[in-house]
């Protein structure tokens, strides 16, 4: 995983070993609507610097990692905007194979 910015304060975010697949932490197989609240929930950890995004060439897909920050200024904060709808959502549950999410369910299922 290559995820060092140009940005030498963005280099100071330190990864904690550990990244994990981001379809399967944040996408629900079963509830688009839990998927949404998922990528919103994480988005505020990106946001305060307890989480980053990067792109895994071997796994082939964008992982999510625990970071740490060097010193006591965090890096600037950036955003971006993830458009995600019912079939772009059902396209990468497919793509990337998910049949459960790390997060558990808030929904109760009737058996």
């Amino acid at each position: 995983m290559d995820d060092e910015s140009e940005d030498p304060e963005r280099k100071k975010a330190k990864r904690v070993p550990g990244s994990i697949n981001m379809a399967q932490f944040l996408f629900n197989p079963d509830s688009f609507t839990e998927t949404v609240e998922n990528i919103f929930h994480f988005s505020f950890m990106v946001k305060q610097n307890k989480a980053g995004v990067a792109f895994d060439d071997k796994q082939g897909a964008p992982v999510a990692f625990q970071t740490t920050v060097a010193g006591e200024v965090p890096p600037p904060a950036r955003q971006a905007i993830v458009t995600v709808d019912m079939k772009s959502w059902k396209d990468l549950v497919s793509t990337y194979d998910v049949d459960s999410c790390y997060v558990p369910s808030r929904i109760k299922r009737k058996k």
